[in-house]
Parts: structure tokens; sequence; C-alpha cells
């Protein structure tokens, strides 16, 4: 999200293009800000809640209604509601402002064609308008695209949690680990998408394929976890519980000797959490409990 008051020199620019004598009272864009989203649904969520925010006086649709050319965006002109009361209110009340919302491919194409200082397909030389008209259909079918992609990963991820409720055997993707760690540890702290498919490259270069597989050696190594995590708690080692992630790569740890390896060679040096001393009594407890069950 950006926003701008518009500079004197240009509201003056403004105003003498277009005949205006009171700049301020009929130039409606002098403050503005523009909204930029990544999903063309995600206009309608953004219209929701502009309506429910703020006062709007004009709907400007340059999308639905655009040319074709390229430009597109949704302009809303705007005032603060009456209802909105109290010193941080009061100076602004009843001031007109705009809001322009578009996705992100909509921005890129604005950006560009305002720097070549095109505005529509009328000012366009004969011999760059084939290229330029090629290029906004580039920006179009990409948005569009965008938003497929978008709505299949939601189809993947209810699909994911589906697939889980009725067998484990499934393939481990950043979608069904999500599902599974979610269902396995739901009162942990939620991990970032970026941590968890760090997690699928260390599991997958461990030797594992499917989310049974994983369950298996969690359920192996809990026992262990749970006085693990402790420990460390009470030797003020961690301030807080392990999220989900967290919770996952330390139990998985402790029953795969390749896990254990791989997690010890990218911590720190002088920091080595798997292998601390006073750690390594209970862990060879459980490792020899593990292996007299095997046997």
């Amino acid at each position: 999200m950006s926003s701008r008051v518009k500079e004197l020199v240009s509201l003056v620019a403004k105003a003498q293009n277009k005949g205006v004598i009171d700049p301020f009272a009929a130039i409606k864009d002098i403050a503005g800000a523009r909204i930029v989203c990544l999903f063309r649904s995600d206009l309608s969520k953004i219209e929701d809640i502009i309506n429910s925010k703020f006062s709007v006086i004009e709907r400007d649709d340059k999308i639905t209604d655009g040319d074709g050319f390229g430009y597109m965006s949704i302009h809303y002109i705007c005032k603060i509601p009456e209802g909105y009361i109290g010193p941080r209110y009061d100076h602004i009340r009843g001031k007109i402002f705009e809001l322009q919302t578009r996705t992100l491919c909509m921005d890129a194409w604005a950006v560009v064609s305002h720097y070549l200082d095109y505005k529509g397909d009328w000012d366009v030389p004969a011999d760059l308008k084939k290229a330029m008209n090629a290029l906004s259909g580039l920006f179009y079918v990409a948005d569009n695209q965008f938003e497929q992609v978008y709505g299949e990963r939601l189809k993947s991820q209810n699909a994911s949690t589906e697939m889980l409720r009725n067998t484990s055997n499934v393939e481990i993707n950043l979608d069904t680990l999500r599902a599974y760690i979610e269902k396995r540890f739901p009162n942990r702290d939620d991990s970032h998408d970026a941590h968890i498919s760090e997690l699928i490259y260390d599991l997958k270069e461990t030797g594992y394929t499917n989310i049974n597989q994983i369950e298996n050696d969690i359920n192996k190594a809990e026992e262990f976890f749970i006085e693990y995590e402790n420990i460390l708690l009470s030797n003020s080692y961690l301030h807080e519980r392990f999220s989900k992630v967290g919770a996952v790569r330390v139990t998985i740890s402790n029953a795969n000797e390749k896990m254990k390896k791989l997690i010890n060679a990218k911590a720190d040096v002088d920091i080595k959490p798997y292998d601390a001393a006073f750690l390594r009594p209970i862990r060879e407890k459980y490792v020899n409990k593990y292996r007299d069950n095997q046997n």
C-alpha cells in the first residue's frame, strides 16, 4: 500500500489542463492511496473493506469497463463517514480522497506504461502498437494464471486435509505436511511456509517419501521429545516450547540417525543441541529402548 498528496505544481497543472477555477473543490484525488494485491479475487475483499470503513461517493471500474489496452484499476472517491468523531477525525471529516486497487500484474503494467508516457492505444505509434498490445495481453494472461494457480493451491490445501482423515500414506509436499503438523501438534505455535518447506527438504534428504513414515517415527520418539523439551526448558536452553516444525524436526532426529546428523551439520559449530552433554543420557536411554523393541 502506498499513499501520496498531490504536489502543488502537479495540482496547478491538472487544474489548468481541465480548465478548473477552484482545484481544491473540483479535483478529487489531491490525496490518494493505492492498494496492490496479489490476486484478482482479493479485489472484491478489499472493496468490502473500503465500503465498510469509508463513504464511497464514486466508483470507477477500469478493469471491467476499460478499453483493453492495458491500464486496469478500480478507483474509489471516498470520504470519512460522519459517524467517525474525535480529535483523530475532526480535521479530516468531509475531505474527499481517492483509493485505487489493482493486482500486482496490473500495477506492473501501469508503472511501465506510465514510464513510456502512453495513455491508451490512441497515442501509440503504429509500429509499436502491436508490440504494446501483445505485452498488455501477456500481463493479462499472467494475472489470470496467478489467480488460477491460487485457486488450485486452495483446492490442494483442502484436499490434503481430507486425505489425512482417511490415510496417512500420502506424499510429502507443502500442503500435506502443513495439514499433518496442524493435526499432529494443534496446540503449538504455527510455522511459516518457508520453515515447512525447509523441513520438507530435510525430510526428503533423509529418505522420507510419505506422511505415514513421518508419523511412525514421531510415534516412536514422542516420549523422548517430551522429556527432551522439558529438560531444555528447565535448563534455560529454551524460553518457550518448540513450534510445530521444531517438534517434528526434533522428534524425528531421535528416531532417524540421518536426520540427527543433518541437523547437527547445520547447527552452529559451538552449539550442538542434540549432542549437548546433559542431554546424552536421555537420548541414549530412548535409543536403547527403540533398539530393544526392534529386537
